[in-house]
């Protein structure tokens, strides 16, 4: 019993240094300058319009990609961390059949 104890107190410490991250942990994104919207003469003009279409396209394109790449790296440790889980339970159900044995 004394040994499913230590790893229990193990994986709560194990755990408490996971959530002591931060969420300056993680990268802000590079997507600047934002767009500026011009006047509403200089936006009657065709190429300052077309120069704000561009950069408004170039920023949404910028920040799709920063969310697509956060979204995949949600999934990466939210699957490390159900792997983690399965990993646990199956010690605890190997010590288990291991105690049962004795």
């Amino acid at each position: 019993m004394l040994r499913i104890t230590v790893a229990a107190a193990a994986l709560l410490l194990l755990a408490g240094a996971a959530q002591a991250q931060t969420p300056t942990d993680v990268p802000k994104h590079k997507c600047d300058p934002k767009p500026q919207l011009p006047g509403a003469r200089m936006m009657q003009e065709g190429n300052t319009a077309k120069n704000f279409q561009r950069e408004v396209d170039a920023f949404r394109a910028c920040m799709k990609a920063y969310a697509d790449e956060r979204a995949a790296a949600a999934k990466a440790h939210t699957e490390a961390g159900n792997a983690a889980i399965t990993e646990y339970n199956d010690t605890m159900k190997a010590l288990q059949e291991a105690q049962k044995s004795r």
